[in-house]
This record gives structure tokens, sequence and C-alpha cells, in this order.
């Protein structure tokens, strides 16, 4: 057999599989959550392959597939409710084929004393240890991270006053498109009175509602355009059914006239080329009205077809209103969970910087102890590890100094095969993801 023909029968081999999937062993067993990034491919239909981040809510939203569920479940999952919905959608014979590729995965993030306490990328295998060091290590005091500590809290105060202008810029842009949603003219906001669009200025909210007034008029021009389309096309029908009567009046002359002609030729007083004149001429006559009729017909035609360009329209503009809505909204999620992750790096920052000066000396005789905060479908959940212990796509590592003398670290259990390292066993409570 031939390479091409075995490359095409392992390829069908895969298409008519319940839902192949193809990608990295790794992440197999790997649990999406919010803020993963995934490549999601149809290659039946390219134009529905897309990277993807899943939401906050923990969904993801695919056309013709509609909303799916994909925090805390695996690729391999997400991929065969993908392609059987697909194939349930479209009445396919046989399952597309679909596959989903972690492209990036949700960070982890350290605090307490490191060096560089913050957010970071997740690696598969990355382990307490491994955070440790991507984090710059153990906390040393110094003046000069006393100093790094309050520069890190005045960057973060910078990047918070960004985030926070940000958000109050897309508050003022939904404000603006709800009052298109209500057909308003102006953005009701109080700018004495805002809430939580404190500090917009007034030059922001008169680029917005300059924006609303454009965006209005173009589409009051737009429903204008083809009202008087319709009346136009009103005016035409009128006048061509005036035609009709008129030429309905000419008919009833020449009928007139025919039929007076007739009893004259039954005296034999009748001119036979008159006759034959009048009989043309009503002919004529309703050739003309059968015409005009028609034209009539294709006003009335157009009418409805211009009636439905203003449905349309209007029914376009709500739809692009609501997708801009929620665009808004996801970026408003995103850009309140940087606010919130620069408040606590603040609150870090001030604290590391205030204790600096209080560190141990003695770098040698150090010990930490380290806590996950880890969140999942059954809530927060707090424990402690040891440095050897596997970090997942989400966590927040907290480490914390702790005197030689206090023994082990925050009470884990140490010890097996006589190697003294400590061996974390998580609390029921936390499911493996």
């Amino acid at each position: 057999m031939a390479i091409q023909d075995v490359r095409r029968f392992l390829f069908g081999v895969l298409l008519c599989a319940a839902v192949p999937i193809s990608f990295q062993a790794a992440a197999a067993d790997y649990k999406l959550g919010p803020q993963d990034k995934v490549r999601i491919k149809v290659y039946e239909w390219p134009a529905l392959s897309d990277d993807l981040a899943v939401g906050d809510d923990g969904t993801l939203a695919l056309p013709l597939v509609g909303t799916l569920k994909a925090d805390g479940i695996s690729v391999a999952d997400l991929a065969k409710e993908i392609s059987s919905r697909l194939q349930k959608k479209e009445n396919l014979r046989e399952p597309p084929y679909v596959s989903v590729d972690i492209l990036q995965y949700r960070p982890f993030y350290v605090l307490g004393d490191v060096q560089h306490p913050g957010e970071y990328a997740y690696r598969p295998g990355t382990r307490i240890l491994t955070a440790l060091s991507i984090a710059g290590g153990a906390y040393r005091g110094s003046d000069f991270q006393a100093l790094r500590a309050e520069r890190d809290a005045i960057l973060s105060r910078g990047s918070l006053n960004i985030y926070e202008g940000k958000r109050r810029a897309l508050l003022l842009r939904l404000a603006r498109l709800e009052s298109e949603t209500r057909e308003l003219a102006i953005i009701e906001v109080n700018l004495e009175e805002p809430g939580e669009l404190a500090g917009v200025t007034s030059a922001e909210l008169a680029r917005e509602t300059s924006i609303l007034t454009a965006r209005k008029t173009a589409f009051d021009n737009q429903k204008a355009s083809l009202h008087a389309q319709v009346e136009t096309y009103a005016q035409e029908i009128g006048g061509l059914e005036a035609r009709i009567e008129s030429l309905q009046k000419q008919q009833k002359s020449v009928q007139r006239e025919l039929e007076a002609g007739r009893i004259l030729e039954e005296k034999g007083l009748a001119l036979m080329p008159r006759q034959a004149t009048l009989e043309r001429l009503s002919a004529q006559i309703e050739g003309d009205q059968r015409d005009v009729e028609v034209l009539i017909t294709r006003a009335r035609q157009s009418i409805i077809q211009t009636e439905l360009a203003l449905d349309k329209a209007t029914d376009d503009r709500k739809k692009d209103i609501a997708t801009e809505i929620q665009q808004v909204l996801a970026e408003l999620v995103e850009v309140q969970s940087e606010i919130a992750t620069h408040e606590e790096l603040i609150r870090e920052a001030e604290l590391s910087g205030a204790a600096v000066r209080g560190v141990v000396a003695d770098q040698r005789s150090m010990r930490f102890r380290y806590q996950i905060v880890r969140e999942d479908s059954t809530g927060v959940h707090k424990f402690q590890v040891d440095d050897d212990a596997r970090v997942e796509p989400g966590d927040v590592i907290s480490v914390e100094r702790v005197a030689p003398e206090s023994g082990s670290a925050g009470g884990l259990r140490l010890g097996g095969s006589g190697s003294g390292m400590a061996h974390w066993r998580a609390p029921p409570v936390v499911p493996s993801r």
C-alpha cells in the first residue's frame, strides 16, 4: 500500500471515530477553569475554529454550538461535547473531527516572603520550589529590598489607576449602549452623584454622547430614507391607479361607440373601417390596463421589500448593540480581576516593605511555611503543603517565614524513606483536578 493510501486510511479512521482528540498527553487529565486559553479546531468547518479563553463563569461560546460549560472538564470531554452538539445540530451521519489544545494555562500567584510577589504563567509540572524560584526566591531583607517593595507598590498603584480608568471608560460605554437600547438621545449619568462612575469627566461624557448622537442620527437617516422610498412607491401606485381609472373610462366610451356601430351595422348604415379601428383601440386599452396593473403589483412588492429592509435594519442594530454590551461586560470582568490583583499586590508590597528590616539575618537557618489557596466547584480551600507539592493553575501560594525552632512547616507530616523530605497530603475536601 502506498504511503499516501496509508495516510488517507488513517485520516478516515480518525474521522469515523466518535470524537478523536489529539493534544499533548500532559494536558489529557487537566480540568479546565476560568482564564485558561484553548485552541479549538473543527476540521470540517475551519470557520468555526478559534482561540478562546474560558470566561469567569466557566463557559465558552461557539457559533452553531452555543454556550458550553468548560469549568471542571478535560479538553477531551470538551472536544467530545462540541463534536456531539455539531452532529445533532447539523444532522450529520458521523461526528465531525474536533481537537482542543491548551494554548495557555491560567496563571498562579505567589505572595508573602518572596522577592517578587505577583502573577506568573503556569507550566505543567510546577512545584512549590519552582514557583518560589520563579518569584525570585526567598525574601532577603535589605534597604535595597525595602526600596524595591516600595517601588513595586508605586508601580502597582500606577497600574491600578490605569485599570480603574479603563473600568470607568467601560462603565460609561455601557451606559451609552443602554441608552441606545432604550433609544434615548442622551446618556443618563449624573456627574455630581455618579456612583460607580466616580471620576468621569465632562469631556469623557461629551465624547460618548457624541458617539451616541452620531449613531442615532445615522440610524434615523436610514429609517427616514426607507420610509421615503415607501412613500414614493405609494405615490406611484396612486398615479398608476388614476391612469387605470382613465383607461377604464376610455374603454367604456369605446365600448359604447362599438355598440352603437353594431346597431347601425344591423341597419346597413355602419362603416366597417370605423368598427375595425374601434376594436383595435379597445384591445390597445386593455393591453395598457394590464401593463399598468403589472406596474402597480411591482410597486407594492417594492413597498413590502422596503418595509422588510426597515425591520432588518432595526433588528441588526439591536443585535449589534447587544453584542457590544456582551463585549463590554466581558472586558469589565477582566479589568475588575486586574484591579483586585493589583490591590492585593499593593497590600503585599506594603507589608513586605514594613517588615523588611525585621528579617532574620542567618539565611541558612530560615524555614518557611507554604500555604495554597485553591478554588474549585466546592468552594475556596486553604491548606499547607511542603516544598515538593505540585502547583495547579489558579493557585495562590502564600510563603511565610517561620522561626527555626518552630519545627515542621506548619504542622505538616514530615518523614518517609529516611530522606527527611516532607510529603504533602491534600485534605479530603480538595478534589483532584
